[in-house]
């Protein structure tokens, strides 16, 4: 089993602490990095997020562990 991570959310006073069992973040090499750049320079990149509010935060991450995501979960104050 994985260990579980934490993030910090939110902002003082109301910060909490959201634990996720994510590792790494998945990166690309430099070259791939600025093909995609080029693709969305020209505007063959569609990028999907889902907007959550901060109480919503749980929900969010709960949806990326369980992988019902399609795109980004963008979590805004």
């Amino acid at each position: 089993m994985k260990a579980l991570q934490y993030v910090t959310i939110g902002q003082p006073p109301d910060v909490r602490e959201v634990p996720t069992p994510l590792g790494g973040r998945n990166r690309g090499s430099r070259p791939e990095l600025v093909e995609v750049l080029e693709l969305a320079r020209n505007g063959q990149l569609a990028v999907e997020i889902e907007l959550y509010s901060l109480d919503q935060a749980p929900e969010a991450y709960r949806k990326l562990h369980d992988g019902e995501l399609r795109g980004r979960a963008v979590v805004v104050p």
